[in-house]
This record gives C-alpha cells, sequence and structure tokens, in this order.
C-alpha cells in the first residue's frame, strides 16, 4: 500500500465521520475504493428508510395543510409575480 493510499483511506474515513476504522482499514490494507464501498454501505444500513403511507383522505389534508402554510402562500405570491411579469413582456 502506497503512502497516496493511506492517505486517502484516512481522508475518506474522517470525511465519513469514522476516524475509528482507519487503523483497521490500513492493517488490512484495503483499497480506498473498497474503503469508499464500505463506507457507503454503513452509511445506508444506519440511515432510516423513507416510508411514506398515502391515505384516501390524502388530497383534502394536503389542501388543509397547504392552505395554513407560509412557504406555499409565498411560492404563490411569487408564481403570480413571475405570471404578471410574462404578460408585460
Amino acid at each position: 500500500m502506497s503512502v497516496a493510499d493511506a492517505i486517502e483511506i484516512a481522508q475518506t474515513c474522517t470525511l465519513a465521520g469514522r476516524t475509528d476504522l482507519i487503523a483497521g482499514f490500513l492493517e488490512a490494507q484495503a483499497s480506498p475504493a473498497k474503503v469508499r464501498r464500505q463506507l457507503l454501505a454503513a452509511q445506508a444500513d444506519a440511515s432510516p428508510e423513507i416510508v411514506t403511507r398515502i391515505g384516501p383522505d390524502a388530497a383534502a389534508t394536503a389542501a388543509t395543510v397547504a392552505a395554513g402554510n407560509p412557504l406555499v402562500d409565498a411560492a404563490k405570491q411569487l408564481a403570480a409575480k413571475s405570471a404578471a411579469l410574462k404578460k408585460e413582456i
């Protein structure tokens, strides 16, 4: 293993927040590519899955939530201004 590979492994582990794994990877003489794969796999395993369940009343609920949402209101105002500018041009 080259010094450049060791540095890359240390940097990759540091960026992943897993400095505790650096010594093990270096001892095993893992390639930087293998280290990246293992760190990405560990990150994916640790991430929560996104689960959505849309109920039969989802449209009504979304309309109710959107009615009082300041972000949606701001987006609507910007869209109206944009449409008005397009009409002027």
